[in-house]
């Protein structure tokens, strides 16, 4: 058979916190140094990426990667001490064919 390579991979019980980490924490730190970040999603229809990408509105422990890097993001200026100008843009769509 064929070999497939990933560099990483969340079991399916996985929760939203679990993907988050594996899948975009490190996006996000490297966005807060001032580099550009991209996840995608992708897959065939009713495959999860809408439960993976938003989650659950009012539900913490079900939020998706979305509200979770929104959260870490602004936490991260919350936290900062010195009084620095952030622009912030952020791009979300979905291609669907």
């Amino acid at each position: 058979g064929k070999v497939y390579v990933y560099d990483k991979v969340v079991k399916p019980n996985a929760t939203q916190e679990q993907v988050y980490n594996v899948a975009a924490r490190t996006i996000v730190k490297d966005v807060l140094m001032g580099y550009n970040g991209t996840i995608f999603a992708y897959g065939q229809t009713s495959s999860g990426k809408t439960h993976t990408m938003e989650g659950v509105l009012g539900d913490l422990s079900m939020q998706g990667i979305i509200p979770r890097i929104v959260n870490d993001i602004f936490n991260h200026i919350y936290s900062m001490e010195e009084h620095l100008e952030f622009h912030i843009k952020v791009s979300y769509f979905e291609i669907y064919m």
